[in-house]
């Protein structure tokens, strides 16, 4: 699953509980790596991440949300040589847009 984050005024930062079909949890995943991809002139910039999901091990729903340790941070965006680099604060809400991707 792709996971991207919208920034604008902000980014979202999210994590992950996947829950089974009785919507008990079966998985967290925190702390994702997710590059920024700057905005252009045609998109706004996002944040992504790559998460594996498992049917087949029971995953059938899954929560976004966001946590205090990463609402107090920011991420940082080098901006070329002689620029201050750009500061994006991490919101408690935001853009999010997910897309299911199968592998052959």
């Amino acid at each position: 699953m792709r996971i991207r984050s919208y920034a604008q005024n902000g980014v979202f930062v999210p994590s992950l509980a996947f829950l089974d079909r009785n919507f008990e949890p079966v998985r967290l995943v925190t702390d994702l790596v997710t590059p920024y991809e700057p905005e252009t002139w045609s998109r706004r910039g996002f944040l992504e991440a790559w998460v594996p999901v498992f049917p087949g091990q029971g995953e059938r729903w899954v929560v976004l949300y966001t946590r205090s340790s990463d609402l107090a941070g920011q991420t940082v965006i080098e901006a070329g040589a002689g620029k201050k680099p750009k500061v994006i604060p991490h919101v408690t809400k935001g853009e999010v847009g997910l897309k299911m991707v199968e592998q052959d």
